[in-house]
């Protein structure tokens, strides 16, 4: 069973930076072009004609996303608390919260709302959003704590009677 540890901003600001490694590791999205009974077919240059690896034919360069590391499990614990956490939040915190995971800078997170046509979208007040967006989340963690805590006590007391 896990215990219950006390949240913290360093722990909550981690678990958002660990959820945005898990999004970054997630495989692209690929849409098939048409439908087709055929299996499908993965075409590689490798096996076109005449290309071989030698000097003579360049080198090879081909890189898929075939190397691609799978999301780690403490990755994919934190991206699901995120998920919940996104919930408490207004769209726009939610925004600015999944954009800085993603590991964006400030001024990019304020030209990508300004792309948007959000008002205020500068880099600070970017700043500021994501800091009452982990308030919040904060707050609400600390609030389940504490219901948790005194569910607990009850059925202890319960529980001796």
């Amino acid at each position: 069973m896990k215990r219950d540890v006390e949240p913290t901003l360093v722990s909550i600001l981690d678990d958002i930076s660990l959820a945005g490694a898990a999004l970054k590791r997630l495989p692209p999205e690929r849409l098939p072009r048409r439908a087709s009974c055929w299996p499908p077919v993965i075409h590689d240059p490798r096996e076109s004609y005449g290309f071989k690896g030698d000097p003579e034919y360049g080198p090879q360069r081909f890189d898929y996303g075939a190397n691609r590391q799978p999301a780690s499990q403490e990755e994919i614990a934190a991206l699901d608390k995120l998920l919940d956490w996104l919930f408490w939040l207004n769209p726009e915190e939610s925004k600015v919260v999944v954009m800085r995971s993603f590991g964006m800078s400030w001024r990019a997170i304020g030209r990508r709302r300004r792309a948007l046509g959000e008002r205020n979208s500068n880099h600070e007040t970017c700043r500021r959003i994501f800091g009452v967006a982990v308030a919040t989340i904060y707050d609400r963690l600390l609030k389940q704590r504490a219901a948790k805590q005194t569910v607990v006590k009850a059925q202890a007391r319960n529980a001796r009677a």
